[in-house]
């Protein structure tokens, strides 16, 4: 039996000067100039369509991607390499790992958040968590479990940081002192404090003061919503939106 290539007399032929082809195929292809080149390798037929350049694609296929997964991962914008870190660590959703990398987690990092119990970004917030806890343990320091300690202890980020800023690190001791007094928080941290516009009008608004954040994008929406300076820059810090803020405040600090 004599071995066959694939058949391409169905495949529609591109000949030169034609403008782009929506599925990749470059002119003159199937041009009968280009005919003795042979027919189209399976391999190259996988790739028809996919937005990955050519010159990465036997990168992208040793890091173990398939074509469509390859065009998925680059339309994130991540790199064989950087991808592969994110697969290596249980992450096989492009779009979950971007949002993981949005906001400055790394993938192994990200990794260890989720096994903790933070497996939500929308939900769980770990980036506010990391970010209250980094001033306060040392780098080698797990924060994962750390917050898991918190949150097992009752709290909630809000909570959990009006204890931290007040030097109490010890959920327990926190649970105690929370238990006597029937009040979770030690205190309203500013992050979290909604500000009335005669207040607002009360804080140190010196040109210093209101550059960062206010003088930066959305600066107007955190002043509407009722947010100083300080907070307002605390939560841009995290990456988090104006508006996404005030829900969280609400949310967790039921004000």
């Amino acid at each position: 039996m004599n071995n066959q290539g694939p058949d391409v007399s169905g495949r529609k032929r591109v000949a030169k000067g034609a403008p782009p082809d929506p599925y990749g195929r470059k002119p003159g292809q199937f041009a009968p100039e280009n005919l003795d080149k042979g027919p189209l390798s399976l391999d190259q037929d996988e790739w028809l369509g996919i937005d990955v350049p050519e010159e990465d694609r036997a990168e992208w296929r040793d890091a173990g991607f398939t074509a469509d997964e390859a065009d998925q991962w680059y339309n994130c914008g991540f790199s064989p390499y950087y991808a592969k870190e994110w697969t290596d660590n249980a992450f096989g959703d492009p779009y979950e790992a971007d949002q993981w990398s949005a906001y400055g987690f790394k993938a192994e990092e990200a990794a260890s958040w989720y096994d903790a119990g933070f497996t939500s970004l929308d939900e769980d917030h770990p980036e506010l968590w990391r970010d209250t806890l980094a001033p306060v343990l040392r780098p080698d320091q797990e924060k994962h479990w750390h917050a898991k300690e918190w949150r097992d202890a009752g709290f909630n980020h809000a909570q959990a940081l009006s204890w931290i800023e007040e030097g109490v690190l010890d959920p327990q001791n926190a649970k105690a002192e929370a238990q006597k007094t029937g009040n979770k928080f030690h205190h309203l941290p500013e992050m979290y404090v909604k500000h009335t516009p005669s207040e607002l009008a009360m804080l140190d608004t010196a040109t210093e003061s209101w550059l960062s954040p206010y003088g930066l994008y959305g600066g107007k929406d955190w002043e509407r919503l009722g947010f100083s300076p300080d907070a307002a820059k605390a939560w841009a810090n995290t990456g988090i939106s104006p508006a996404t803020a005030a829900e969280l405040r609400e949310r967790y600090a039921g004000k």
